[in-house]
């Protein structure tokens, strides 16, 4: 994914607004900030979690595995975290080598394998879930929960996916 690190400043975006009439200064300064601060927690969740060797996509993965124990197919996973069935069968095999997940055959198609976490999957994440969580507490330490609350809202109004 290519990011945007070099943000205009005020100067510049006042520049633009008079060349192109269909800015809303605020509204772009408010997508701008969006994005940096989007930016911001992305990398310090990959830095979090490069720190106890995983991946985004592992993360994920294992995520969703303990929230289905009974199994999930590769499709359900890769619709899960947005990627496409090849990308998943590569990551599924690489963490079923690794003795994270485990395939099965399915019991309603002979075609389909479900995918579930292992009892080491299952370890990974209980040493990591208690630190990620208290992470994300700290990043929110300066909000009440009303602020929380009400960021949520706000959030979902320009909701576009």
């Amino acid at each position: 994914m290519i990011e945007l690190k070099d943000f205009p400043d005020r100067q510049t975006i006042e520049s633009f607004r008079k060349r192109f009439k269909e800015m809303d200064q605020s509204a772009l300064e408010a997508w701008l900030a969006l994005l940096q601060i989007s930016a911001g927690l992305e990398e310090d969740l990959n830095r979090f979690l490069l720190e106890r060797e995983l991946q985004q996509s592992r993360f994920f993965i294992l995520i969703l595995l303990m929230r289905h124990p009974a199994g999930m197919t590769l499709s359900q996973l890769a619709r899960g975290i947005g990627v496409s069935n090849p990308t998943m069968t590569g990551l599924v095999s690489r963490m079923e080598r690794d003795g994270y997940v485990h395939r099965r055959d399915s019991p309603h198609s002979r075609r389909e394998a479900l995918v579930s976490i292992t009892q080491e999957g299952n370890l990974l994440m209980e040493k990591t879930l208690p630190a990620h969580y208290k992470r994300i507490s700290a990043i929110f330490s300066e909000m009440s929960k009303a602020e929380r609350t009400q960021l949520q809202g706000l959030l979902k109004k320009i909701a576009v996916a």
